[in-house]
């Protein structure tokens, strides 16, 4: 995990003004804001994600909605919705799901949520810990279960 490379995402859109934005340029010299441009999405770096995890952090000082995401996430072909949905219904066909958020909605590349719950009367400890909202993977349509979730947000956003 030490080696994977990242890039910022910014959930919302930010002025290239921004004091946060001209600091990152400090950093990385290959990145050089607009001052009249609005900055949103991918910023286009390859940075480490120690690195990342530190301007997140700062980035977060300063209000601004950012996340570190593995750049397999910006240079891959993505899942549709759809297909995403598609592969929801596989991975639990007991449910019934709606859509509920997604990317570009969501502010995270990295999976599409959906929201829904077991048709049976009784779920499973694993579907209460849910609470009913499912993240399937943007690249390979895999359910995001278990810790997967949290550890993403604390090594990649020092998120708890």
């Amino acid at each position: 995990m030490m080696d994977i490379i990242c890039d910022l995402f910014l959930a919302t859109p930010i002025q290239g003004d921004t004091p946060w934005l001209k600091k990152l340029a400090l950093f990385h010299r290959e990145f050089v804001p607009k001052p009249e441009r609005a900055y949103a999405g991918f910023l286009g770096l390859n940075i480490s994600r120690l690195m990342a995890v530190a301007h997140v952090t700062t980035a977060r000082k300063d209000r601004i909605g950012i996340l570190s995401i593995p750049v397999r996430y910006r240079d891959s072909t993505r899942l549709t919705e759809a297909e995403a949905m598609a592969a929801a219904v596989r991975q639990y066909p007991d449910w019934s799901l709606s859509t509920r958020s997604s990317y570009p909605a969501l502010g995270n590349p990295m999976f599409y949520s959906f929201f829904g719950g077991p048709i049976s009367a009784e779920p499973s400890d694993e579907e209460r810990a849910g609470g009913g909202n499912i993240a399937i993977d943007s690249l390979d349509g895999h359910a995001w279960v278990g810790d997967e979730m949290a550890i993403y947000h604390y090594d990649y956003c020092n998120l708890l």
